[in-house]
């Protein structure tokens, strides 16, 4: 299923989930209640009647019904000035607003409700809130934030005997990891809440089975299975699912089951089978969801047909089948118009980057450069507005293909080497792995349970039996640990240390390749595609292409050749001490001086030179000093450059001086080279300091503690 899918069907597994916790351990009785609520006086004892009447309505759906219990609970709350209860009462309006889709307002409520929990130390209050803030983070699109809050509620309640609110922060991590595209991480605890539902019992909750939780969170396991192309794991799952939906009273969910099915077999080339299961979705839709599910289910349903009419459309080109390809593109063309129309008036905006980029990729095929670059251009924009990095990559290759169209190469490369940066693996090898050993982990755990169970009275009996023997040994075991516990402390001590040596060279390994990939990557696409472009320029005798291509191909190499230079050179352990380190920046500086005239000195004490220092310690203050004397050349107009190195209150302090025209500290717009000297920082637990001012130049400094070794 598509990235974007899961913020879809947000009200539908997140309120369901909370009602499944909500209501675990017993079903209200609103009726009965509301008799008792008349013969309570102005106490505590009726506000928690309130908060079960608040409870009770939520749980049958009566979400209207709530708002006017919750404000009389407030109200006597706050007659009655107890702070925990107040606490408990915004709480309540909270759920009022989050019933009713007032996200803005349920924050509110819920964040007051948290920090007023925090303020009497109430564990299991932080914890439940934590968890419903983390859902409405979760609404308003603030995704890491709402791991934040729902890992806080588990790490308390995890201590606790509250299994079912552990099964719910289990699955709500799955979904945030799932939305912030970590899928491994996802997996994991989705396997971990069905493992938990399956302990207690749960398959269902409410009247007639009127949740099915496992339903949910097979669906949801057989969604990431489609995101890691595993699909026979994924039609698994979603069998699975469906079974459990269709024992339930509310068969909303078949709708989205059956789209999961048809994106399965649309990426199993089964494309009849994938848009049949995507019309017995919209009829789904149409017969069991309300307009609130309507309006965004069917959008979402006719981009998903509009997908595969694309597909077919494509495919006919690729074989010359012109007609049949413009009958599939046209029903594609009208199915991504209607999805678009259908986010557009639907209370969820959130599908529209999407929807644009869609239109703008098919009007791509279709030769369209006018309407296909509107859309992608709007898309890009709204995408990179709404944090949706999946798009922005998309919107990026499209744009790419669609400057090559025009003959705008320059563009083209510029667009392909931000869409190669956007680029992230979504399904590797190791991250399979991980995901098949997190279902073994399942499995293995159900079967050591029963195990457990079968051997526990045995190891009961055993234990006795060796307690009256260890009382006789004692004497003897007490000299044997002493005579061995200094020993095992040492063994545990090179044990640690070799751990932290691998450990480190792992994490080197993966910096470099990630330099490697990163610097080195997609230059190279890059002068692929130009080497291809410049084939093509030479059939048609195409003159000053050919030499801009090959201009754009050498400066890419000469960037590469000096990027590899950098990379080489910090892992060099011949050049590990502070002065190889001032003699590199002293050449670098030159070097770059010399194209504007600018006059370039050092100024290092030479108690300083035999200095050793790390290579990650070395490769930032190189990297720090690197971009301070790039900025000085190319913004600062200046005639004069220094670098200094001095101590400085005990610490060493590396700074790059020019006399050029300054700039006001607070006016300049902080760009990426000055966050990437923060972050260099950062890094180095440093101090970074900016002194400029118009007309007397600018000092960049880094200040450290020593770094020797």
């Amino acid at each position: 299923m598509p990235k974007n899918t899961v913020k879809y069907t947000t009200l539908f597994l997140c309120i369901l989930q909370l009602i499944a916790v909500t209501v675990f351990s017993q079903k209200t009785n609103i009726d009965s209640l509301k008799k008792i609520l008349a013969t309570q006086k102005e106490d505590t004892s009726k506000l928690h009647i309130l908060a079960k009447i608040c409870t009770g309505f939520f749980e049958a759906y009566s979400w209207d019904s709530i708002a006017s219990y919750a404000q009389a609970q407030f109200t006597l709350a706050k007659k009655i000035n107890s702070p925990k209860e107040i606490a408990v009462a915004y709480k309540s309006l909270g759920l009022s607003d989050y019933g009713i889709n007032k996200f803005e307002g349920a924050f509110e409520n819920f964040s007051i409700a948290l920090r007023m929990m925090k303020e009497i130390d109430d564990p299991e209050g932080i914890a439940t809130t934590s968890w419903l803030l983390g859902k409405i983070n979760y609404q308003l699109g603030q995704y890491s934030t709402a791991l934040k809050n729902v890992r806080t509620a588990l790490e308390i309640v995890q201590s606790g005997d509250n299994t079912a609110l552990i099964a719910g922060c289990y699955y709500d991590h799955g979904l945030y990891y799932e939305v912030l595209h970590d899928y491994t991480q996802s997996l994991k605890y989705y396997y971990l809440a069905l493992r938990m539902y399956e302990k207690l019992g749960i398959t269902h909750f409410g009247k007639d089975k009127y949740f099915s939780v496992m339903s949910n969170t097979y669906c949801s396991i057989g969604n990431i299975c489609i995101l890691q192309d595993n699909s026979a794991e994924a039609l698994h799952n979603l069998t699975l699912a469906q079974e459990h939906r269709e024992q339930s009273s509310r068969k909303v969910g078949l709708g989205y089951i059956a789209n999961c099915f048809g994106e399965v077999y649309f990426k199993q080339g089964n494309y009849a089978m994938a848009l049949q299961k995507q019309f017995d979705a919209l009829e789904l839709w149409k017969k069991y969801a309300d307009l609130a599910y309507q309006s965004w289910a069917i959008p979402h349903t006719y981009r998903d047909i509009g997908h595969i009419y694309r597909q077919q459309g494509e495919d006919a080109l690729q074989v010359g089948k012109k007609d049949t390809a413009q009958k599939y593109l046209s029903l594609a063309l009208a199915n991504y118009t209607a999805s678009l129309n259908g986010y557009t008036n639907a209370t969820d905006k959130s599908g529209i980057p999407a929807a644009n980029v869609n239109l703008g990729k098919l009007y791509l095929v279709l030769k369209n450069t006018k309407q296909a670059g509107f859309y992608l251009e709007k898309g890009l924009q709204l995408s990179i507005a709404a944090g949706d990095r999946e798009n922005v990559r998309e919107s990026y290759l499209s744009i790419s293909q669609l400057d090559s169209m025009r003959g705008n190469f320059n563009q083209a490369y510029e667009k392909y080497k931000k869409y190669i940066l956007c680029r992230d693996s979504l399904v590797n090898e190791e991250s399979l792995l991980k995901s098949e050993s997190y279902k073994l982990q399942y499995e293995f755990e159900k079967k050591d349970d029963e195990i457990k169970l079968l051997s526990a009275e045995s190891k009961l009996q055993s234990l006795s039996a060796k307690e009256q023997k260890q009382k006789k040994n004692i004497a003897y075991l007490s000299a044997a640990v002493l005579l061995l516990l200094g020993g095992y402390i040492f063994y545990r001590f090179s044990k640690r240390k070799r751990a932290q040596s691998i450990q480190a060279m792992m994490n080197e390994r993966l910096r470099i390749s990630t330099d490697l990939h990163d610097e080195v990557g997609a230059t190279l696409s890059g002068i692929a595609m130009y080497s291809h472009l410049t084939r093509e320029q030479i059939k048609v005798n195409n003159i000053s292409g050919v030499e801009n291509s090959l201009h754009v191909m050498q400066q890419s190499s000469s960037h590469m050749v000096n990027k590899l230079n950098d990379i080489v050179w910090f892992i060099n352990p011949d050049q590990d001490s502070l002065k190889q380190l001032v003699n590199r920046l002293e050449d670098y500086a030159v070097s770059m001086g010399a194209i504007k005239g600018i006059k370039v000195t050092t100024e290092v004490p030479s108690e300083f030179n035999d200095l050793k220092m790390t290579g990650e310690n070395r490769r930032n203050i190189y990297l720090f000093c690197k971009e301070a004397i790039n900025n000085a050349v190319k913004y600062s107009d200046a005639t004069f450059l220094e670098l200094i190195i001095s101590e400085t209150d005990g610490k060493m302090q590396f700074s790059v001086k020019d006399d050029g025209k300054g700039f006001d500290e607070v006016l300049v717009r902080r760009g990426n080279g000055l966050e990437n000297m923060q972050k260099r920082a950062d890094e180095l637990d440093a101090e970074y300091m900016l002194q400029s001012k118009p007309g007397f130049g600018t000092t960049i400094s880094l200040k450290l503690k020593y770094l020797n070794g």
